[in-house]
C-alpha cells in the first residue's frame, strides 16, 4: 500500500464528523468503511506497529481483508482530529453469541487517560451497535490487567517439524 502519512495531516469528512457534541472529548474513534483509501493511509502505520507482535498477518493480508470488507478499520483520533492509532476489527458470529474481535491495535499513545476514559467505552458502544455480546482480542498480559478481562489462554502448536509456534 501507500507510504505512511505525515502525522500532521488531519482527518476530515472520511465518515462524517465524530465531534458533534458541544464539548470535544480528548479522543474518539472513527470506524471507516472498506475501500476508503484515505482512511487506510492514516491507519496503515499504526497497524504496521501492531504487526510487529504477531506472525498471523502481514500488512498485505490486512489490506486485502479490509478491501474485501471482511475486517474493519477504526481510527483513534485526538481532539485535534489527528489520528494517533488504529484498530483492525471483525464481527464474528459463533453459535451462541456474536463478538467483536480486535485483531490488531497500534497507537502512539496507550495511556490510561486516552484508552480507558475515551477509546475503550466507545469501542464497547460500537460492539453493542453491531449486536455483540463481548469484545475479544489477543495481546500482552498488560491488556488483560488493564481491561480487567477474563483471562483466556490462546495456544498454538506447529504441525510440521522445525516449524516455529
Amino acid at each position: 500500500m501507500g507510504e505512511a502519512v505525515n502525522a500532521e495531516l488531519k482527518v476530515t469528512d472520511i465518515n462524517g464528523d465524530p465531534f458533534q457534541e458541544d464539548r470535544e472529548p480528548a479522543a474518539t474513534i472513527m470506524p471507516v468503511g472498506p475501500n476508503e483509501l484515505r482512511a487506510w493511509l492514516f491507519a496503515e502505520p499504526y497497524l504496521k506497529k501492531a504487526l510487529e507482535h504477531t506472525d498471523e498477518w502481514d500488512i498485505r493480508d490486512v489490506a486485502s481483508q479490509y478491501c474485501a470488507g471482511k475486517v474493519g478499520i477504526v481510527l483513534c483520533l485526538n481532539k485535534e482530529r489527528t489520528p494517533f492509532g488504529a484498530l483492525c476489527i471483525e464481527v464474528m458470529d459463533y453459535p451462541k453469541k456474536r463478538i467483536l474481535q480486535v485483531h490488531l491495535f497500534g497507537a502512539d499513545d496507550h495511556s490510561d487517560e486516552l484508552w480507558m476514559l475515551y477509546i475503550w467505552p466507545q469501542l464497547q458502544d460500537l460492539a453493542r451497535q453491531f449486536g455483540c455480546a463481548s469484545i475479544m482480542g489477543t495481546g500482552r498480559d498488560g491488556w488483560v490487567r488493564k481491561l480487567k478481562a477474563k483471562h483466556r489462554y490462546l495456544w498454538e502448536v506447529g504441525l510440521y517439524p522445525g516449524q516455529e509456534n
